[in-house]
């Protein structure tokens, strides 16, 4: 195996690599070398092991951390699993649109290709599509027209928090989580979940559920 090889299986193989090389592909940047990158990107990678886990992450906006699940994961797991159904919910329209683009224009790199030789996607509005049954489809959280035959579901930053009031803003994400979260995990329960907040949206309680 040539070195050029083995930096490609690298890649395929450990997420966290593979992050900072689409990274790299898109924004001409790497992502920093800081800890918590390397602990969310091996969380994250533990999901392709375990098709009945919930993962809830908590993370300031700014860091990086959208580009590295709704991007960079989904674009690895959807490559890694041509055949699964992938669902990645958003606070808006626009966030569909940007996010299926950008991991489009990511699978369709030079360098993608040679890591995924195998990975060949169409992109129709905010949904990308494989040949043999596969697709990677990015929509809003208040229609999500969720199945049980979703194998990941990405939820990311699902409620704006910046337009809610201070007075309000417990009863606000209290709401969220109790009308569209939890029914979210509980009728998913063979797929694989991430939830992706901005601020602590539940309490141990909540989770346990």
């Amino acid at each position: 195996m040539t070195k050029a090889e083995r930096i490609r299986h690298l890649y395929r193989n450990h997420f966290p690599s593979f992050s900072g090389e689409a990274c790299y592909l898109l924004r001409q940047r790497t992502i920093s070398p800081h800890w918590t990158y390397n602990v969310l990107g091996t969380k994250l990678q533990s999901l392709y092991d375990d098709s009945k886990r919930t993962f809830i992450f908590n993370a300031p906006p700014g860091y990086g951390f959208s580009f590295m699940v709704s991007v960079a994961f989904s674009a690895w797991f959807f490559a890694r699993n041509p055949r699964f159904r992938i669902l990645c919910l958003g606070r808006s329209a626009h966030w569909a649109t940007h996010h299926s683009e950008e991991v489009h224009r990511l699978m369709s790199t030079r360098r993608f290709k040679q890591i995924f030789p195998h990975m060949h996607v169409s992109l129709n509005k905010s949904s990308l599509q494989t040949s043999i049954g596969g697709s990677l489809i990015f929509r809003t959280v208040n229609q999500p027209n969720i199945h049980d035959e979703i194998d990941l579901i990405i939820m990311e930053t699902p409620v704006d928090f910046k337009h809610m009031g201070r007075s309000n803003k417990h009863n606000d994400i209290k709401q969220f989580w109790d009308l569209q979260v939890l029914p979210s995990l509980k009728c998913l329960k063979k797929s694989r979940i991430i939830l992706s907040t901005p601020c602590l949206l539940y309490t141990s309680d909540a989770a346990d559920e």
